[in-house]
């Protein structure tokens, strides 16, 4: 897509900042960078249950993906990360943002189909590297 500068940018960009409610609030920044660095682009965000509800009244975002994560029940929270995945891909997002850089939140834009993807994951964490191995 063109922008009225005749510079080329994404028609659509995802943000993935899954978990905690702080770590949204202090992602939230990033939003309003792309908003106002992209006005004509839409903009979407994967969000954990706990934090979504920070986001509904944000102007500056256009769609809202939430994945739950409900303790005991894995099944249930791979059926969500499944629907969400198939909803981001149907939305056709072109880039990606992993704000959280884990393997969870790096999986679901490769999942989606998303063609560029951006993570601040430089390798494996010692926690996930474990709970893998387990």
């Amino acid at each position: 897509m063109k922008s009225s500068s005749g510079a080329d940018h994404p028609g659509a960009v995802l943000i993935v900042r899954l978990s905690a409610i702080g770590d949204v609030v202090h992602a939230m920044p990033c939003l309003t960078a792309l908003r106002r660095a992209l006005p004509e682009s839409r903009i979407g965000w994967v969000v954990g249950d706990a934090a979504a509800e920070l986001l509904r009244p944000r102007k500056d975002l256009d769609r809202l993906y939430v994945v739950s994560r409900e303790r005991g029940k894995p099944l249930r929270s791979a059926s969500s990360f499944i629907r969400a995945a198939r909803r981001i891909a149907r939305d056709g997002y072109q880039c990606s943002f992993d704000l959280q850089g884990l393997t969870k939140s790096s999986l679901l834009p490769y999942v989606a189909g998303v063609s560029k993807r951006m993570t601040t994951m430089t390798r494996v964490r010692t926690a996930e590297k474990a709970k893998m191995q387990n």
